[in-house]
């Protein structure tokens, strides 16, 4: 098979998604594989440095667009995109996450007509004044093959009609990343570098537009900071995050406190070997929070609701919105429960979600993409929610799975709580489960006698 993929970056997580999947591609024989970044992060310690710390070959273009508002930056990227596409013409283009690089990705495949393809597929806040969620549907809904991390996420677009055939849960590949480099980051002298000597670390970070571009959120935010007093706290500043406080005038109130430490962005694996030192960390970031669930270290999420729920069930990630006086009862309390890795059953995958990305996209490169289908009631997505009796009470949910041939999407329990989908979890009389599948055999699952809801 001779194929050829583009892959777009913008930012320092998409970087950081893709080397595995980049990695995995490169080992595939007859295929051409062009990386182009559209510089949303412009600064060094924002893209290059990630580049080099996974040792990426260099991106065969470089748009370096450089605009403040989101129309121009967006604009900038279809425009430099066209005749990129157009020269290359690969079999498809690929992109992971949410942001404006994404979204222009998946509209400028889209008008020509190249295969999209969405790596972190299905994330839901379900606030529609994010710009990251308006992104993320759109960039969901004009793919050819969606990959989601979590079966939540999956079960995000059969609800919103997306066709199951082309979803495939795979887990998230920031895990694959984190687990490539975890050694090194153990290694790393990161606090002494910094001269973070009294402990415990309190890392810090906030960069979300929802936050900096609202003063009342990044008073909060920055109240909340100051009024911790539990050891060391480390804030590494992304560069807009860095103006915007010496726009609101809060910067100097940071630098005041003796505790706390701004430092210039950090490089990948400096700021795992962060992480992995502190006993709590302040985040508004998505990567961050699979990270820290990854990790084990308690996590205090200074929004209002999050794309990543799964983080929120294992006990270790809580909101606390921007109030400051919520933020420093959320980081006392999380303190106290000390770091705990998931070593099982972690929500957002096994280290190989990278593998499956490409072995299922290289099948697809051979059988080719379908079209999208015009008459939902007729091709739509089947999927249906089912109340579990007595014939399924006890039964293992990949029994379940392999007997009927459907895939369980989501489980609550009695009291209406969701709980995690686990291969050798049993399923209990009077549970809900959502299911996927073809509509005969979803039919056979309802005449086993559970109850259709």
């Amino acid at each position: 098979m001779k194929g050829k993929i583009v892959i777009i970056t913008g930012t320092r997580p998409e970087i950081i998604k893709m080397a595995p999947i980049i990695h995995c591609f490169r080992e595939v024989e007859n295929l051409d594989l062009y990386l182009v970044h559209t510089g949303q992060h412009t600064d060094w310690n924002m893209s290059r440095v990630f580049i080099e710390e996974f040792e990426l070959p260099e991106p065969y273009a470089y748009l370096n667009i450089n605009t403040e508002t989101q129309i121009k930056q967006i604009a900038n990227i279809l425009i430099g995109l066209e005749p990129i596409l157009d020269e290359i013409a690969p079999d498809a283009v690929m992109a992971v996450g949410d942001t404006n690089s994404v979204l222009s990705a998946a509209i400028a495949a889209n008008k020509i007509g190249i295969p999209f393809i969405h790596v972190e597929a299905g994330l839901r806040s379900f606030d529609m004044t994010m710009p990251e969620e308006v992104n993320r549907i759109i960039a969901d809904h004009i793919s050819s093959l969606n990959f989601p991390p979590t079966n939540r996420a999956a079960s995000n677009l059969l609800m919103e009609g997306y066709p199951h055939e082309d979803i495939y849960v795979v887990g998230n590949p920031v895990i694959d990343s984190l687990i490539r480099m975890k050694d090194k980051a153990e290694r790393s002298g990161i606090l002494e570098d910094i001269e973070a000597s009294k402990k415990p670390i309190i890392t810090v970070t906030v960069h979300r537009r929802e936050n900096l571009s609202r003063k009342e959120r990044m008073m909060g935010i920055v109240d909340g900071i100051i009024s911790l007093d539990l050891g060391t706290v480390v804030w590494p500043v992304h560069p807009h995050t860095l103006s915007i406080l010496e726009k609101y005038g809060l910067l100097d109130k940071l630098k005041e406190k003796d505790n706390i430490i701004m430092t210039e962005p950090l490089g990948y694996i400096d700021f795992i070997g962060l992480m992995m030192r502190s006993s709590v960390i302040v985040t508004d970031s998505g990567g961050i929070q699979e990270e820290s669930t990854f990790l084990g270290i308690p996590c205090v999420v200074v929004r209002n609701n999050t794309e990543r729920p799964e983080a929120l069930e294992t006990g270790l990630s809580v909101l606390a919105g921007t109030d400051p006086k919520r933020i420093k009862y959320e980081v006392i309390r999380m303190s106290k429960i000390g770091v705990r890795p998931i070593v099982e059953n972690n929500p957002f995958g096994d280290g190989k979600a990278s593998i499956r990305i490409v072995d299922i996209t290289l099948s697809y490169l051979r059988k080719g993409f379908s079209q999208r289908c015009e008459t939902f009631q007729e091709h739509g997505p089947i999927y249906a929610a089912l109340i579990a009796n007595e014939m399924l009470s006890g039964r293992r949910i990949s029994e379940v799975e392999s007997t009927y041939g459907v895939k369980v999407i989501s489980l609550f329990k009695k009291d209406g709580l969701i709980d995690l989908v686990r291969d050798m979890r049993e399923i209990r009389q009077g549970e809900m489960l959502l299911v996927s599948g073809e509509r005969s055999k979803i039919s056979r699952l309802l005449e086993s006698g559970s109850h259709k809801v």
